[in-house]
């Protein structure tokens, strides 16, 4: 399968997706909210990615990473700790979403966000300034997904 570009369309994609089986879900699931669906794309009951299309459309705005196996040319993937994440960009932030729960780290360079699905018992760090990044208080926990929102040639 070569190369998701964000901006296509999910149906320029037919031919490449022949042997994936995809499922429609609610783009909540994937942080976003807005309503419309996201569709999950597996390979032997797999799950390897998702794409989230425009509202009312077919164009890709963010590729979901979901299995490990993939990984970008740093090494990191789905499934890196926080402890990973430090060790391959220096300093990171932490911040919590508000609107869907969870927490992300964003990569502006990479135009990546690195998300952590964590429920309020456990999460990453501590926020007591909503305007910033969080404390860092766990380093084992692990990034269940990473979004793509822009291209960037380091990816």
């Amino acid at each position: 399968m070569g190369p998701i570009k964000l901006g296509t369309h999910i149906s320029d994609y037919k031919t490449e997706f022949t042997g994936l089986d995809s499922t429609r879900v609610d783009c909540y699931e994937y942080k976003y909210d807005g309503g419309g669906p996201a569709y999950e794309y597996r390979y032997k009951g797999r799950l390897l990615f998702a794409l989230m299309p425009a509202m009312d459309s077919d164009s890709i705005i963010a590729i979901m990473v979901i299995d490990k196996d993939f990984k970008m040319k740093n090494g990191i993937h789905p499934g890196s700790t926080v402890a990973q994440l430090k060790e391959k960009n220096g300093k990171i932030n932490i911040r919590m979403d508000y609107l869907t729960g969870g927490e992300f780290m964003p990569d502006s360079i990479n135009g990546t966000n690195y998300i952590f699905d964590t429920p309020d018992d456990s999460l990453v760090a501590a926020y007591p300034d909503i305007d910033k990044p969080g404390i860092i208080k766990r380093t084992d926990v692990k990034c269940n997904w990473i979004e793509i929102k822009s291209y960037n040639k380091t990816q």
